[in-house]
């Protein structure tokens, strides 16, 4: 299935989150997850998610749209 990377989340977020901000926006997601890594060095917690769609098309678009959008104060980074 094509995916679209998304980082840099809001320390808040959960896959729910995800999905519904971007089913919210129209994308239509097929799924959202959500992973949290936190850095031995720094001990800062990242987070980053994948959202997953039916179509190639469907993850151009919303990469091409959303890509550097605002979530809760949070400029998030998308990719293919």
């Amino acid at each position: 299935m094509p995916s679209v990377y998304v980082g840099n989340l809001p320390k808040d977020f959960y896959d729910l989150d995800l999905f519904k901000f971007f089913k919210k926006h129209g994308y239509p997601v097929y799924r959202a997850i959500v992973h949290v890594k936190e850095d031995k060095f720094t001990k800062r917690t990242n987070r980053f998610g994948f959202l997953q769609f039916t179509s190639q098309e469907e993850a151009a678009q919303c990469y091409a749209e959303m890509n550097n959008t605002e979530i809760n104060g949070t400029v998030v980074r998308l990719s293919l």
